[in-house]
């Protein structure tokens, strides 16, 4: 009979960074997410970058004359995409680390995240890598709430990059630089949900799992971990915060068992404070933090409540969101 460990192993063989999608917007900013595809790509990968372009409304004159056809308007749109994107692609084909990549082009014409999401599909996309936010041609905000309803239905795992405000110009050649993979853990199922894909990811590219689980001090009186699982009850003080260190060690012992019959080198690492806070305060900017993504009680959110969520928004490195099983396969 195949052991946890074992057993975890073979689980972990997702097919994760194989056929990735990763959207794009025309900007700068957007295309800080192909240092990250390359870095996670597996050698022989498919890499599909996708455009997304409006529905257009015809152009019209002073008189109310049809100057320009909705469809017109939306095929000039579809062709600045497709001038994009080949150029984008031509880049990403010219860099030595993609000798082995497959690049192709795709322009989708609707709302982004719908289109994101069935382009994904359409693709076989076991991965979507794509920036937080960017602005387009028009000095709109493409990205941003659009990666963040991406992450939220996406049944396949998002990474998620957040560029710096102060970053300006052509993003940045070669593979983004990645040096550990960070798994928090909650003492839940969904937390460990997150080791498959992190452990694969690990081992393809050589990297240390850290896994981490944080202790929320204040909230102990009322059970908590700071990130969900409750422990100590009738305990205070110091008995209650050396009984929760010793159940959050026990967590992390366990899944870095898992994790190390996986094949991968593995740290555990128990830290103080709220759950957001600390794991962004410990992550650096060439981590990889990876972690589920849930609702709660039919309450579209993104992972472990607002914890995912300050990832996302504060974390200097890409966050990848691995989708629970059973969720939602569209955005509410």
């Amino acid at each position: 009979m195949m052991g946890r460990g074992a057993a975890m192993a073979e689980a972990g063989k997702t097919g994760i960074g194989r056929r990735l999608l990763v959207p794009l917007d025309g900007s700068d900013r957007s295309e800080r997410s192909l240092p990250y595809a390359l870095a996670i790509a597996a050698p022989d990968a498919a890499v599909v970058l996708f455009r997304v372009v409006p529905e257009a409304e015809p152009i019209r004159g002073l008189m109310g004359n049809v100057e320009q056809t909705a469809e017109e308007v939306t095929e000039r749109y579809r062709r600045i995409a497709r001038q994009d994107l080949a150029t984008a692609a031509a880049q990403l084909r010219h860099e030595p680390s993609a000798s082995g990549l497959t690049v192709t082009e795709e322009v989708g014409t609707g709302l982004p995240v719908p289109s994101i999401l069935a382009a994904a599909q359409a693709q076989g996309a076991d991965t979507i890598v794509m920036a937080s936010h960017g602005r387009g041609a028009a000095g709109r905000l493409a990205f941003g709430s659009v990666t963040d309803e991406v992450a939220r239905a996406s049944t396949v795992p998002v990474v998620v990059i957040r560029p710096d405000e102060d970053e300006e110009g052509v993003a940045p050649s070669g593979p983004a630089p990645l040096a550990r993979v960070i798994v928090p853990l909650d003492g839940s199922d969904h937390a460990r949900g997150a080791l498959p894909v992190a452990t694969e990811l690990a081992r393809r590219l050589n990297l240390p799992v850290r896994l981490v689980m944080a202790i929320d001090t204040p909230s102990l009186a009322s059970g908590g971990l700071g990130m969900g699982a409750g422990v100590g009850v009738g305990l205070e003080g110091d008995d209650l915060f050396a009984q929760v260190q010793e159940e959050a060690t026990a967590v992390l012992d366990e899944a870095g068992r898992d994790a190390a019959a996986a094949g991968v080198a593995v740290e555990t690492a128990t830290l103080i404070g709220s759950a957001g806070d600390a794991i962004i305060g410990d992550a650096r900017s060439t981590d990889l933090v990876v972690l589920t993504s849930h609702g709660r009680s039919g309450i579209s959110r993104l992972l472990m409540g607002s914890v995912a969520e300050q990832l996302v928004r504060g974390a200097r490195g890409p966050v990848l969101l691995v989708p629970s099983p059973g969720r939602p396969t569209t955005a509410d």
